[in-house]
């Protein structure tokens, strides 16, 4: 019984999470296109620079969040709620340490970078200089935002949490119809409520824990022995998350270098789609995350186990509803999004769906060891595995290979991380790699012979409207039954069925 009202919280939590991601992928296309017609070419090519210095730092806000998550669903889990307390108000110590020395570092090497090196004409110095305020001002609000919003996370009150990113994306869409009436100072008055919308997020998050959750009392707490826990875990996280912003930077880079600026307009491309590909399964996993956390937390490792399969196989399954219309589609798509494609463009998009295919299985197995918190040689392990990627590709390109073997190198040293993230869980967990792999590996192996038929038989049709209308009818239909068939379990399907009848008699 608590299983099926387990497997209920995920199924719930899921949509609630697609409901977000749909409505706030939707708002930022829409913002990103209209934001350049309403500043302007200069204010907002201003407004990307500055934003960027700060937005460099997101990696080090995303092994802060993921640390924080880990450690209160951990507490959730063990269901010690002193303990759940101290954590929280640590975490926020923590948190408000870090914004002050991101503060310190902006204030400093940040404004005589704005001032004195920054490319830009002087007469734009100053505006440069107010828009790094506010936007410095800005991080720090997200940084100490993060406990409560982990903390909503780990409870895994995810509907509270969509409908928070949705009045976000909403008070976003606001503000760009409120723009129009701007004469004068648009970029400042952008920036300026932009950083009022940010605090109002920040409030309310603050807000809905202190009345929702009562085993929280926010108060100074301090422990030298926990501080260093969480410290020393976050940083061999942030050793993973560099690894994984300097692969994506760092490629870039190389392309450059061997061929120019059109390579990497193929590239920004391919990273754009890769980014909005990505979010149909982070979407899932956040909803399945915490609770991997707790059942290690509580020593369930049957069902920690369970909710690894399940994780890895649905992710890869969810993924194929993007992967195999796109590939077969992608000369369509991009002609139809770009109108004329950077050369590579289409070949970088096809090869990237296999890599974020093999990435989607990890992730599971990613929480999973993060769960241990026994992190520092799985980190250096991995992390190196996926800096290979530079150095490699580097050599392979000085021989005079195409660009897009950037791309296939990655692949294959996705499937390098991916065994090594399995060889870490069975040391740690004594996870059982063979049930592993009758559950989610052999399920995936025998699809794939299947899509590659089904992309052979149709991909010299032509691409017109309605061809690839009927292309992605069929891929759907496809996916489906692929995972009908080799994606969900018996058990799986009697708790779809019963929750589908339970709706229905309501």
């Amino acid at each position: 019984m608590a299983e099926l009202n387990s497997n209920k919280k995920i199924l719930k939590n899921s949509l609630s999470l697609y409901v977000r991601m749909g409505f706030t992928l939707l708002v930022a296309l829409y913002t990103s296109r209209v934001l350049l017609n309403r500043l302007g070419v200069d204010d907002y090519g201003l407004y990307t620079i500055v934003g960027g210095l700060i937005s460099f730092l997101g990696f080090l806000n995303m092994a802060m969040s993921s640390t924080t998550q880990r450690f209160l669903a951990f507490e959730i889990g063990r269901g010690n709620k002193i303990d759940l307390n101290n954590t929280f108000n640590l975490s926020i110590l923590i948190h408000l340490i870090l914004g002050i020395v991101i503060l310190i570092i902006g204030e400093t090497l940040g404004n005589w970078y704005v001032l004195k090196v920054l490319n830009i004409q002087e007469s734009q110095r100053t505006l440069a200089f107010i828009i790094f305020q506010l936007t410095l001002c800005m991080f720090f609000i997200k940084v100490i935002q993060v406990p409560f919003s982990a903390l909503i996370t780990s409870h895994e009150k995810m509907n509270i949490f969509a409908r928070i990113s949705i009045a976000d994306a909403l008070l976003n869409l606001g503000l760009l119809l409120v723009l129009n009436f701007i004469d004068n100072n648009k970029l400042i008055f952008y920036t300026s409520i932009l950083l009022g919308i940010n605090f109002i997020i920040f409030i309310t998050n603050f807000l809905y824990c202190k009345f929702n959750f009562k085993e929280i009392r926010l108060k100074f707490y301090y422990d030298q022995g926990k501080f260093k826990d969480i410290l020393s875990y976050s940083s061999w996280s942030l050793v993973g998350n560099l690894a994984a912003v300097s692969r994506g930077y760092g490629i870039n880079i190389i392309l450059n270098l061997f061929f120019g600026v059109v390579i990497n307009a193929a590239y920004g491309v391919t990273m754009q789609f890769q980014s909005a590909v990505s979010m149909f399964t982070d979407s899932f996993r956040m909803a399945i995350n915490p609770q991997i956390i707790k059942n290690y937390a509580n020593e369930n490792m049957e069902r920690m186990y369970d909710l690894i399969y399940l994780s890895s196989k649905f992710s890869y399954f969810i993924m194929l509803f993007i992967v195999i219309p796109a590939w077969i589609n992608i000369d369509f798509i991009l002609k139809l999004w770009l109108v004329n494609p950077p050369e590579y463009t289409s070949i970088f998009v096809r090869l990237s769906v296999v890599y974020l295919l093999i990435e989607s299985v990890s992730g599971a197995l990613i929480t999973a060891v993060q769960a241990t918190g026994k992190i520092k040689v799985y980190q250096i392990v991995t992390g190196f595995i996926i800096l290979l990627n530079l150095p490699v590709s580097y050599l392979f390109l000085k021989l005079g290979y195409d660009p897009y073997i950037t791309y296939i190198i990655s692949i294959i040293l996705s499937v390098l991380a991916l065994c090594s993230r399995l060889y870490f869980l069975r040391k740690l967990i004594q996870f059982p790699l063979k049930e592993y792999f009758s559950n989610v590996f052999q399920r995936i192996l025998i699809t794939i012979p299947i899509i590659t038929v089904f992309i052979y038989l149709i991909k010299d049709c032509n691409q017109s409207l309605i061809q690839v209308m009927i292309n992605i009818l069929l891929s759907t239909f496809l996916s489906a039954i692929l995972i009908l068939l080799f994606g969900i379990s018996r058990n799986e399907k009697g708790v779809i069925k019963s929750i589908i009848l339970k709706k229905i008699k309501k």
